[in-house]
């Protein structure tokens, strides 16, 4: 090959037609040896186990980042130590991990994206998932997130995520971090969707929304909207509405305070500025109007 540039010991001493790459680093792509082209590697064992003659213009900097293996990987970037170093024999195409451990336990997983440190650190085969910000997205070295089109954005956003967990968005610092398996949520503010774990069909928007409680299809809107709940299928629309709703299901309260003594009960309507219900614990009531 030609325009080549190899720099360390033993680094991409095996290139035959490969043109364009830089590789800086010990051992650094040391596997490479037909075609491989239009490569950066730089720090020691940094793609050193690419070799397929199609594995062109991927980027790579860190002490074992990007390992590789007999696969075409290609338009890949992985920047930080350890960042994407499980694929193996799999193919990857344009996948991003930067951070320290980003992306590390990832195998097969196609289209994903992973920015920060230990940023989706145990996902393997998902795909589609992205995962932006100190640990977002991390999971746990047991079992390991499996599951496709998540997002994750923001510190501890995501951070237990498992298993087969599903199409959840999390946007937030520590939104959604307690999510183990639960799937199809949606949690955006500071600690928005804090407490569900294996639950879903959520929707958390605002700062602590739905935060309390293991709940399901429930929809808390505002501040603190439906914080508690552990009840399903209750709506809260405005600043502590629902607040204190708790095992009660199937309630709708709009407006700021709204229905924010009413506990146990189910099926009441609620609207208006700190409109109250008859009873903490009443059932199927409907009442319009500012206190």
């Amino acid at each position: 090959g030609y325009l080549n540039t190899f720099i360390g010991h033993t680094a991409g001493k095996l290139v035959a037609s490969g043109t364009g790459n830089v590789i800086i680093g010990s051992r650094s792509f040391a596997a490479a040896d037909g075609g491989e082209s239009n490569n950066i590697m730089i720090g020691a064992d940094v793609g050193t186990a690419i070799d397929h003659d199609d594995a062109d213009n991927n980027i790579a900097i860190g002490n074992d980042a990007m390992t590789g293996g007999e696969a075409a990987m290609t338009k890949c970037i992985a920047i930080g130590g350890n960042a994407m170093n499980s694929t193996a024999a799999n193919a990857p195409t344009g996948t991003i991990a930067i951070g320290y451990d980003a992306l590390t336990s990832l195998t097969d997983g196609l289209y994903n994206i992973a920015i920060g440190y230990e940023a989706g650190n145990f996902a393997t085969t998902t795909a589609a998932s992205t995962f932006i910000g100190f640990q977002a997205g991390k999971g746990i070295t047991g079992t390991k997130l499996t599951g496709d089109n998540n997002t994750a954005v923001g510190n501890n956003a995501g951070l237990l995520m498992q298993g087969a967990a599903q199409q959840n968005t999390f946007v937030g610092s520590a939104a959604g971090d307690s999510v183990t398996t639960g799937s199809y949520n949606t949690a955006i503010g500071m600690g928005a969707g804090a407490a569900v774990v294996t639950n879903g069909f959520n929707t958390a928007v605002g700062r602590s929304a739905v935060s309390e409680g293991d709940c399901a299809a429930n929809t808390g809107v505002g501040y603190e909207a439906l914080k508690v709940s552990t009840g399903g299928s209750n709506t809260a629309v405005g600043m502590q509405a629902g607040v204190a709703v708790a095992a009660g299901a199937n309630n709708t309260c709009i407006g700021a305070n709204a229905g924010d003594a009413l506990t146990t009960g189910d099926g009441n309507i609620v609207i208006g500025h700190n409109t109250a219900t008859s009873a903490v614990g009443v059932d199927d009531e409907i009442i319009i109007g500012a206190a």
